[in-house]
Order: structure tokens, then sequence, then C-alpha cells
């Protein structure tokens, strides 16, 4: 399922506990959301709005509390749109411990709730691409999450108990439960919560997983890239060149044309941060490294456009001894990034639009002093055509997987939700 690509669970702590705390007032969220946006030659208009605050009766985070998963998940067409917002208090940046649990709603493209779950503090919600399935985990302890399967009447339809959170395919048949901070193993579930099977990484702590629209799992074990089946078969093993464990792969790529981007983290070593594209046989068919001689720049997450074959990428470039935010995006043709950007806001989620020609970027509060472009508390959109930029008030946001809607969220509750379209 596609998503909201996550900076880095260290990062995400410290914008949770931190910048919120910073960065939030009433004044700000009392922003009205433009009814039209456009920016180069793209046009967002505004179809509706959702104040959600009401079951609480006081002020409400967006987000899921404790956990770093998207707000805001969205089929592919907009059909069905999933919220999760979560009591706080402003002074502790808590939960009251009188109401600690969040809500996740389940509303449809027309702006109307069809039905809501709360079922416990640390509360993630997300809906498929295809709109069949809505996942709910829930976290019991630091190794304990327990997870909930919905059909989209509300029904539950399955059930699970494991130590790692949990991701939905696209076509909501199949559950993976994987964690980073834990990586001994990646665990395939179906949605009805029984185990399918289960694969034991060579390297713990050098692992990594993703889940596909089909249900087929990437996995990064040591030296080898490969492509699993839920049925167990093994669809292409290929070596692993960076010997890296951070990648990222279209959700929707085939088992033919995989068009794999992986991106080195080289903490003692900064010289050998760069990102590869791998194509089925596991050849490198297109690197940037120009800033071998720059090894400043930290690389935190990229972002794939099967449709343009462009690059997106957040990250830190260090400066005098400061570390000042950044994004970049290539074109696959070239190694000249189309943009590189400083910015003096703390980058809190990106996305690339299908179509590889709009970036949207999430800001979430003000770093002082720093130089760049600052939209503290505003989803930026750049048109990657024009250069040209335009903001929208928001602490969340979620694009479609097909990028025709997209919908911002204001930390007391209220959903926006545009369409978005090429003039």
């Amino acid at each position: 399922m596609r998503k909201i690509k996550v900076i880095m669970a260290a990062i995400g702590i410290f914008l949770i506990f931190g910048v919120i705390g910073h960065g939030y007032s009433e004044e700000k969220d009392a922003q009205e959301v433009p009814e039209r946006v456009t920016v180069g030659q793209w046009e967002l208009k505004l179809l509706w709005q959702k104040d959600l605050r009401g079951v609480f009766g006081r002020e409400v985070a967006l987000g899921s509390y404790g956990n770093l998963g998207p707000a805001i998940t969205m089929s592919s067409d907009g059909q069905y749109i999933g919220v999760d917002i979560h009591p706080w208090d402003r002074k502790t940046y808590a939960p009251p411990p009188e109401d600690s649990k969040g809500v996740f709603y389940f509303l449809n493209r027309e702006g109307e709730i069809l039905w809501s779950k709360r079922l416990g503090e640390k509360q993630r919600g997300m809906v498929s691409k295809n709109g069949s399935t809505v996942l709910l985990d829930v976290a019991r302890d630091e190794l304990d999450t327990e997870f909930f399967v919905f059909d989209i009447t509300g029904k539950q339809i399955g059930h699970g108990r494991q130590p790692y959170p949990v991701e939905l395919s696209g076509n909501g048949e199949y559950i993976l439960a994987f964690s980073l901070m834990a990586v001994h193993e990646a665990v395939l579930y179906d949605k009805r919560g029984r185990l399918v099977w289960r694969h034991t990484f060579k390297n713990p702590w050098g692992g990594n997983a993703k889940i596909m629209d089909s249900g087929n799992v990437v996995l990064f074990d040591k030296g080898d890239i490969l492509l699993k089946r839920p049925n167990g078969q093994v669809l292409w093993r290929l070596p692993n060149p960076t010997k890296s464990r951070w990648f990222d792969i279209p959700d929707d790529a085939t088992a033919e044309e995989p068009n794999i981007v992986i991106y080195t983290e080289e903490p003692e070593d900064r010289s050998k941060d760069h990102i590869s594209l791998l194509n089925r046989k596991g050849k490198v068919i297109w690197e940037v490294n120009q800033f071998v001689d720059t090894p400043s720049i930290e690389y935190f997450s990229v972002s794939f456009s099967k449709k343009s074959k462009r690059i997106a990428s957040v990250g830190w470039r260090e400066v005098k001894d400061r570390k000042i935010s950044g994004f970049w995006v290539w074109d696959t043709r070239s190694t000249n990034p189309i943009i590189e950007q400083a910015v003096s806001t703390y980058i809190a989620g990106y996305d690339l639009h299908p179509s590889g020609n709009v970036l949207f970027v999430q800001g979430r509060g003000h770093t002082e002093g720093d130089p760049g472009w600052c939209f503290d508390n505003h989803l930026l959109l750049l048109d990657l055509e024009s250069h040209k930029t335009a903001q929208i008030p928001s602490y969340h946001f979620s694009l479609s997987p097909d990028g025709t809607y997209i919908a911002v969220g204001s930390p007391t509750g209220k959903i926006s939700f545009y369409s978005v379209k090429k003039r």
C-alpha cells in the first residue's frame, strides 16, 4: 500500500515530542485552507471539510499516538478514507489518562462517516489500495501488537497477535508483520489472521521487508534481495551490490520489472552515501554518487515514480557543523538533480505524484537561523516542470495512490479533501 514516506523512526519521535509543541498554536490551526490551489499546470479544488473533534469534546491530534504511521490513508481512487485521531494534552503532549483511546474513522469520498472503531491507546489504521479491507493494529506493549481486520462495512473478518507492527497489501488479502527495530524475522498472514509463512533473516540487524500490492514480499537478507510469493515460492533472488538494507520499490512493480531503489546508510563513512536503481537482474542501471566529494549528505528515504522514472529523496546536509534539512529529485536519465533545495523546516513526510511532476512535502516546525525555504506546519506543493510552489496549512497529508485526490489534516481533527487535476 502506497503511503507517505516516513523519514526515520528517530526523527519521527523527535517531531512528535519536540516539534509539535514548538510549532502548534490555536491561531495557526485557525488558518483557513484555500478552496483552490494552483501550482504550475496543476490545480487542487476543495471538495469538502470534516471536523472530527466532536468525539472527545476537546482538542485532538491527528496521527497515531506512539506510532509513526500515516494519520490519513486512502484507497487508490480516493473512494475510501481512513483517519486516525487521538486526544492530547498540549502541556504534556501525551494522551490524557482518563481518555487515552484513539478513534479510527472510515469515510467515503463524499466525506460521509461510514463507521468508526476505538480499540486502544496506540492504535493505527490503514485502508487497502483496492478499498476492500481495513487493518487496525494496536501496540499493547513494546513487543506485543494486536491487529484487527475489517471489511468495508466495519465487520471484523480477522484477528492476530504478534511482536511486530503490521502493513497491509494493496489487494487487502495479506498482512506483513515486520519491524526495523527487531528484525530477526518477517511474518506473513492472510487477512483472517492465519499464518502464511515466516522468514528468518540471516543477519538479524541487517534485514528489511516490504509487502507489494499483490501480496508478494521483497526481502533484503544480508547479501541478497529476493521476491517471495504468499505460497512461499521465491520468484527471484539477486545480489545486493551495496549490502544496504534501505530501499524503496513501487507497490505495483511487477516481478519481471521490479526497479528497486536502494540507498546506503553508512554512519561511519558518509562518503559511501549514494542511491542506486537496480533492474530485474540486480544490475545497477542508474546511480547518483556526485556527492562523493561532499560526504555530509545523509539520505533518509527514497520515493520512486514508476511512470516517470523519477526519484525523490529527503535528508540532511551538514553545513558548518549544522544539519540542514533538504530534498532532491532526479530524473534517472541523468545524475543531475532536477531540484536540490535546502529548507528551514523539519520535513515530516513527503510523496511524489505518480506522474513524477509534483512533489508534496510536509513541513513541521521551523528551524531558527537555517537557510532555505520555510513552510512551517504547511504542505508544500512543488511543480517540478516550472519549479513553482504553493502551500496549504497542514499537519498531516495523504495522496491517493492514483494521484487524483489529497487529504490534509489539522491537529484539531479537521480534514480537508481536494481533487488533484492537471489544468
